[in-house]
């Protein structure tokens, strides 16, 4: 190998390296951007939670599950009456009409 070629191989590793560092800044700027808006989001969660639950700021783990299960029935509820499935089979694909494995996790639901 020459000196030329010896000179050409570190100006493209250099310009290698450059464009590598380049693209990791991009993404440090990016993770930093993430990390600062989950904790923004988390801060925000929280205060949601205390104007709901303004009396029960120490309310415990249960608690909080029970209202999430509630809730997320409801969710799917009200997806189910929109006329999607709920089912394993065929969540969120339209409804034509009853399903016959929908309908069982609804009323089982329901009755509770």
């Amino acid at each position: 190998m020459d000196k030329k070629e010896l000179f050409d191989l570190v100006q493209q590793m250099e310009t290698q390296y450059g464009d590598f560092h380049s693209g990791l800044m991009q993404v440090r700027r990016f993770v930093v951007d993430l990390l600062e808006e989950n904790s923004n989001l988390r801060i925000e969660n929280e205060n949601l939670r205390n104007q709901l639950f303004p009396n029960d700021q120490g309310m415990n783990t249960d608690s909080h599950s029970a209202i999430e299960t509630h809730s997320a029935y409801n969710n799917l509820a009200n997806l189910y009456h929109a006329g999607f499935h709920i089912c394993n089979d065929q969540f969120g694909r339209p409804r034509n009409d009853e399903c016959l494995f929908c309908t069982p996790f609804l009323f089982k639901h329901e009755n509770k």
